[in-house]
């Protein structure tokens, strides 16, 4: 098993989805986002709340089908463990007001939010299992699993 971290000052740290690999793997595309951009893209997805980001562990999760399109109506389910707290965003990255993702694909580059975004009080090795995907790189049906840890982001892609 493996994954990818990138660190570095004032960015924010983004971890990949822990997996395994029987081939050489190429073209691994990693956000570099602004701890000041992070945040408000918190700040966006969950507006009420406006958790910090150092305080907490952040999941993001993202569906796309072979040509990289973002997929609609999407839940993810079951989150193992339960996330503090858990939203749904539109393409604009406010808050969907559902329990899935509403209006992808997205014409442009979804900002300022991932499709899901979640946080935990607690560093935590989390499972993501997201409906009728069947598409790479979630090589087992949908299921992805991953560390997440305190003021860190980590990315899960199906």
């Amino acid at each position: 098993m493996f994954y990818l971290r990138l660190t570095k000052a004032n960015f924010t740290t983004i971890n990949t989805q822990k997996g395994s690999l029987d081939a050489d793997q190429s073209n691994i595309n990693l956000p570099a986002v602004t701890t000041d951009e992070a945040q408000t893209i918190i700040n966006t997805a969950i507006p009420v709340m406006s958790p910090l980001l150092a305080n907490h562990a952040w999941l993001v999760a993202d569906v796309e089908d072979d040509n990289n399109n973002e997929l609609n109506n999407i839940t993810f389910d079951p989150i193992n463990p339960m996330p503090v707290a858990q939203v749904y965003t539109n393409c604009d990255g406010t808050d969907s007001g559902m329990d899935m993702t509403t209006g992808a694909p997205c014409l442009l580059d979804r900002s300022p939010a991932p499709m899901y975004l979640a946080y935990f009080d607690m560093p935590v090795d989390v499972t993501v299992t997201s409906d009728d995907v069947t598409v790479p790189p979630a090589a087992d049906g949908g299921t992805e699993a991953g560390s997440v840890r305190m003021g860190e982001i980590t990315i899960l892609e199906f």
